[in-house]
């Protein structure tokens, strides 16, 4: 079945409900006042922040409504837009981006921070080539449990917030938002007015 492009963009949307949900929930865990919070059964106390994967992960979204499908020089210039540095960006994506806001383009500006490899991760707690076959095998194995599914990001450690939103954007994917627990869709930073006022 080949989905229209307002069939992509509603999965898109719900999907990254689901993501913004699990980045925040797995970044309270690096919170000194939730070092207590259990990982296996513990709420940490709202608001919950999210973090850089959701300030992008909003992004190629915004990108999806406007052109139907990711144009890698718009996204680029919207990364580089709404860079935050307060959502705590990795090293290689703060350089990144602060050259694009310079005015280099992307693509040079990468080859160049990276070699020609692409950053594999931000460096600060796990790599990519440990990063998306963890978080795929944890969606797959709790395909119908978004709350066991983000927990287990959690209680592996890592780089929680990253795995957690990949995790909670796929299994969201499948389940739609009605299957994140709604405390933590309430304890969630809302997702950006610049982003909710464009629908």
């Amino acid at each position: 079945m080949v989905l229209t492009r307002e069939e992509r963009l509603v999965h898109a949307e719900k999907s990254l409900i689901a993501l913004s949900a699990g980045d925040a929930f797995g970044d309270q865990f690096f919170m000194l006042d939730n070092r207590n919070v259990s990982p296996e059964t513990g709420v940490p106390p709202a608001p919950w922040a999210w973090s850089d994967d959701t300030e992008m992960a909003c992004s190629v979204v915004d990108v999806l409504r406007r052109f139907g499908e990711i144009d890698q020089d718009a996204l680029a210039e919207a990364f580089a837009e709404r860079f935050d540095i307060g959502r705590r960006y990795g090293a290689g994506a703060f350089e990144l981006l602060e050259r694009i806001q310079r005015g280099d383009h992307w693509h040079r500006a990468s080859r160049e921070l990276f070699d020609g490899k692409g950053s594999f991760g931000n460096g600060n707690r796990i790599s990519a080539q440990d990063t998306v076959p963890f978080a795929l095998w944890a969606a797959a194995t709790r395909l119908t449990d978004y709350e066991a599914a983000v927990r287990a990001c959690v209680m592996v450690g890592g780089d929680m917030d990253t795995t957690a939103a990949i995790v909670g954007g796929v299994v969201g994917a499948h389940l739609g938002p009605d299957g994140i627990p709604s405390a933590w869709r309430k304890s969630r930073e809302p997702l950006p007015g610049w982003l909710t006022n464009a629908t």
